[in-house]
């Protein structure tokens, strides 16, 4: 049979990798230095809010709950770092609800310098197309 201790370090060093790739993946999008590291700000398939709202908040707020699972899941010392990071998991759990609410904005803080004027510039294309289809609908009745 495998030790405890053995499985709660595997578990707690496979969480800190997950959540050093996912901050590792967040800051290589968010400098945004290639054109597939661009994607995220809607050039891609899906859906480009989901993937803005993830590339912005999302993924970092995933590794650092990943860092926390980590710390408490660690043999030993992890029963008493509950304490301290509860508090900030639950901190980092709100982004993520936040990247699933659409109605909830996004401030332009948040945004990279490079991707605000394309968010702008989607922001018009969006607002352009609307108007155009109310347009056509008046033509149509």
């Amino acid at each position: 049979m495998v030790d405890q201790v053995t499985i709660r370090l595997l578990f707690s060093a496979a969480a800190f990798v997950v959540g050093a790739a996912l901050f590792a993946f967040a800051i290589w999008q968010r400098r945004g230095r290639s054109p597939a590291a661009r994607r995220w700000m809607g050039r891609g398939r899906g859906n480009p809010d989901f993937e803005e709202r993830m590339s912005l908040i999302g993924f970092p707020a995933t590794g650092v709950l990943c860092w926390c699972f980590s710390a408490v899941v660690l043999p030993v010392i992890g029963v008493y770092l509950i304490l301290p990071l509860a508090p900030i998991a639950v901190l980092c759990f709100i982004p993520l609800i936040i990247c699933r609410l659409d109605f909830i904005p996004i401030p332009d803080a948040v945004y990279p310098k490079w991707a605000r004027p394309i968010r702008h510039a989607n922001e018009q294309a969006v607002k352009d197309s609307e108007a155009w289809l109310r347009a056509y609908r008046r033509r149509q009745r």
